[in-house]
């Protein structure tokens, strides 16, 4: 039985090159979904923005009660979540920008709901939320720039 180093050699060519094929077409395909990718970010980050905008409207209250200003962290949270499926398809940034604004308006709910119920401290409260909004909508701002400035265009 004779060996065919022809052969041989001919197939480990066609298994590397079938190989590197394959590399350059999974390459391709990242590439091709990359702007599809930037412009749901775009939008899910613009979505965003303008929620984080609406704080004044979710958090500022009339009647200076805690229970109320608890009720719309807790509305604004639950509105917040319903983004959290798109984001994890989008940006992982995304995703965690939202955890945090979360986890960040549930841990001063937490903070203010051990504290005593007097006036300044309803105040202290409301401005901390919207202070910490207003954070978190900066960073809204610098993802959305960021996808601009990569892709040079505005969706």
């Amino acid at each position: 039985m004779d060996f065919d180093m022809g052969g041989f050699l001919g197939g480990v060519i066609g298994v590397l090159g079938a190989y590197g094929i394959a590399v350059w077409q999974l390459r391709n395909q990242r590439e091709a979904e990359k702007p599809s990718k930037d412009r749901k970010t775009y939008v899910l980050a613009t979505i965003l923005r303008q929620e984080l905008n609406l704080a004044w409207d979710y958090f500022v209250t009339e009647d200076f009660r805690f229970g109320e200003l608890f009720r719309c962290v807790l509305r604004m949270n639950n509105k917040l979540q319903e983004y959290l499926p798109e984001a994890i398809e989008a940006d992982k940034r995304l995703f965690s920008l939202i955890t945090q604004t979360i986890d960040g308006l549930s841990a001063i709910s937490e903070k203010y709901s051990r504290q005593a119920r007097t006036h300044e401290n309803f105040m202290a409260y409301e401005t901390e939320l919207l202070t910490y909004a207003e954070v978190m909508r900066s960073k809204c701002d610098e993802l959305i720039e960021e996808i601009r400035a990569r892709n040079h265009q505005d969706y």
